[in-house]
């Protein structure tokens, strides 16, 4: 048994179960005691720099207490405190499951950007830049940066995601790059030539398209100076095409996939981050080191 203290709070744990899953505490244990060295009870006693709650959730998961899989009360702070904890004191297994756990609402890759984990994006934001800042887990930074566009004109947002006013004013600036693109796609299509017969009834498919799809037209009318696009499906942006010829309907699909995988591809680029390649070879050898 180890006695471990954090502010004003002390947690016994079976030294074997530490020694086991972290290396920091393996060590801390296999030095030598003399007797003069503080014990509560008749066991070791070491005072750490983390806060009790911090400590508290961490130690309840290497013991199977609580999991984030079921948390709830607290799942941003439990989440951040399990993340940071078993990265600082060496917990491999539990540090890959709980940065696995992360990716999958703050993804590395296009396929991990889906809509349904929007509410724990919310839940999760205003930690997620304390987790990567203290953990060096940048590549988690243009997920992160990119649901930040949310800002509105105003320089606020629907709900707390950062705390770090610099946070928000690099998206409210950099989204409109991001837009851009899309409008791209917008004046390509709409100029577009008819590659086969159809041009005339295309071309005015094209222009019905532009004004009765909500998609495109939101780009243009000034009503919203953001939307998250990526997490539209690609099915969305082919209502009301009309007469659209089966040629152009699949020139427009491959145009929407073609301009998600650049404007994920460039994201750190928008943010001004390394590129993903360098990104991801970072986050490998950190988080499987």
């Amino acid at each position: 048994m180890i006695v471990i203290k954090a502010e004003d709070k002390v947690f016994r744990v079976y030294s074997d179960l530490l020694s086991r899953q972290s290396s920091i505490f393996r060590d801390m244990l296999a030095m030598p005691q003399s007797d003069e060295v503080e014990k509560i009870d008749g066991h070791p006693y070491v005072e750490v720099q983390d806060s009790a709650s911090d400590m508290e959730m961490f130690l309840n998961t290497l013991q199977g207490v609580r999991d984030w899989e079921t948390e709830r009360v607290s799942y941003p702070a439990f989440l951040s405190a399990v993340v940071r904890l078993s990265i600082k004191y060496d917990v491999p297994a539990l540090r890959r499951r709980a940065v696995r756990h992360l990716t999958s609402i703050w993804p590395t890759e296009l396929e991990g950007w889906k809509l349904e984990h929007t509410e724990s994006r919310r839940e999760t934001g205003s930690y997620i830049f304390k987790i990567v800042r203290e953990c060096d887990l940048r590549a988690l930074l243009p997920s992160a940066f990119y649901i930040h566009c949310e800002i509105n004109d105003n320089a606020s947002l629907p709900s707390p995601i950062s705390e770090d006013p610099a946070d928000i004013t690099r998206c409210a600036f950099d989204r409109q790059r991001i837009m851009d693109r899309w409008r791209r796609l917008v004046y390509e299509t709409i100029s577009e030539e008819c590659p086969s017969y159809s041009w005339t009834s295309c071309q005015q498919a094209r222009l019905a398209w532009f004004t009765g799809n909500s998609l495109p037209r939101l780009l243009f009318d000034g009503s919203k100076a953001w939307h998250d696009y990526l997490s539209v499906p690609t099915g969305e942006w082919l209502r009301d095409v009309g007469d659209l010829c089966s040629d152009c309907q699949a020139a427009l699909r491959q145009r929407v996939d073609r301009t998600k995988k650049r404007v994920w591809s460039d994201l750190p680029v928008f943010f001004h981050l390394p590129s993903w390649n360098v990104l991801l070879e970072e986050f490998n050898a950190h988080v499987q080191g």
